[in-house]
């Protein structure tokens, strides 16, 4: 199942104690970008600013390990992405009849990974 909204990959995140909620002010100028780049140099996690000043909270870092890359994804491994795409670029250089290439369709439209469970 693919993530609903930003909102349900943010609560997985927390899930998984990869989240940093930053309730008190910090302005977006300076501070945000300080802190940010503090923890962004030790592996950190990612962090959302909940109060900027504006009607907007900021969620940083969320990319930032190959770990929450994983659960974005919805893999085990990086690699696994990788097999994938090089199995539909295979399908895909096949010498075929012309529309052939049509039937990979479906598999690109499964492509977008869904929220592991685990």
């Amino acid at each position: 199942m693919p993530f609903e909204s930003l909102s349900s990959f943010i609560q997985l995140l927390e899930a998984k104690n990869e989240l940093v909620r930053v309730k008190e002010f910090v302005s977006p100028e300076l501070e945000i970008t300080e802190i940010t780049d503090r923890f962004s140099k030790h592996n950190g996690k990612a962090l959302l600013f909940e109060n900027t000043g504006t009607a907007f909270p900021l969620l940083i870092n969320a990319m930032g390990t190959e770990r929450r890359m994983c659960l974005a994804l919805g893999v085990e491994s990086l690699d696994d992405i990788g097999k994938e795409i090089m199995e539909m670029v295979g399908k895909m250089m096949m010498p075929r009849e012309p529309f052939s290439k049509l039937a990979i369709l479906p598999t690109l439209a499964g492509m977008p990974p869904g929220c592991p469970e685990n």
